[in-house]
């Protein structure tokens, strides 16, 4: 049994996404998705696809359909770095399904434990 640290969960729509962390220190690209329930309760989970890089502690935020990671700390060899890495992949509303993540242009400095958020006006 493995016990995750740092994932970084995130609704969109009826789903719960869990994206990256740490699991007995190793960082992961998994995700989980979560199907929620009328009352808010997860009803079923099945696996997401997974990021394109292994992060841990990253900031996630979701627009519309889509959901925007980025920064943390990535897993890389020999030794990982705090990332300027922003990636994103969409949710479908009907299934839960992540279609493949994609990068987009990078932070200009390396953030880890950090915020995000979208508003819409």
């Amino acid at each position: 049994l493995k016990t995750a640290y740092w994932p970084r969960p995130v609704v969109v729509g009826s789903y719960l996404v869990v994206v990256g962390g740490n699991w007995d220190d190793a960082d992961v690209s998994t995700v989980f998705v979560g199907k929620l329930d009328e009352a808010g309760k997860i009803a079923s989970w099945q696996i997401g696809t997974p990021t394109k890089y292994r992060l841990e502690s990253p900031s996630v935020a979701v627009w519309k359909d889509r959901i925007v990671v980025t920064g943390g700390y990535e897993a890389k060899e020999p030794e990982g770095e705090v990332t300027t890495k922003v990636i994103t992949a969409t949710v479908d509303q009907a299934t839960g399904t992540v279609g493949p993540w994609t990068d987009l242009t990078p932070l200009p400095i390396p953030l880890v434990l950090h915020g995000s958020a979208f508003a819409s006006p």
